[in-house]
């Protein structure tokens, strides 16, 4: 029998290709005239990914629990991840290896993109509840 893939699993899958083909584009785009803007834009894409997978994580385990509860741990997931982007931030500034201009340009990006995907994922499990 073959298993179906969740629609959550299904997100982590695309997310994941979109991201070596983000990492793969950008190398032949900016990687060739500059190793820095190429390692600013794959790292601001790891890191969207990753708090991406960790929001995603915290929902799927939130699922079953208390309302209240959840919209707390909600909330505190999310300062917490406002937390560890400004620390980014400020540690990408200081070092010389990373073009901000570039990471804070696609950060946003990678971020608006997988904040859609993330919300339309909540709504598909929450409205669509079969």
């Amino acid at each position: 029998m073959r298993r179906k893939l969740n629609i959550i699993t299904k997100a982590g899958i695309f997310s994941l290709a979109g991201f070596a083909a983000v990492a793969a584009a950008s190398y032949f785009i900016f990687g060739q005239k500059s190793m820095s803007n190429f390692v600013s834009i794959v790292i601001a894409a790891a890191l969207t990914l990753v708090l991406f997978f960790a929001s995603i994580t915290i929902y799927r385990l939130l699922a079953e629990k208390d309302s209240a509860f959840a919209v707390k741990l909600i909330f505190l997931s999310f300062f917490g991840k406002l937390i560890i982007i400004a620390v980014v931030f400020f540690l990408f500034v200081k070092i010389s290896h990373v073009n901000p201009t570039y990471f804070f340009v696609s950060f946003v990006i990678f971020f608006t993109i997988l904040l859609n995907i993330e919300i339309y994922l909540i709504y598909k499990k929450v409205l669509f509840k079969k």
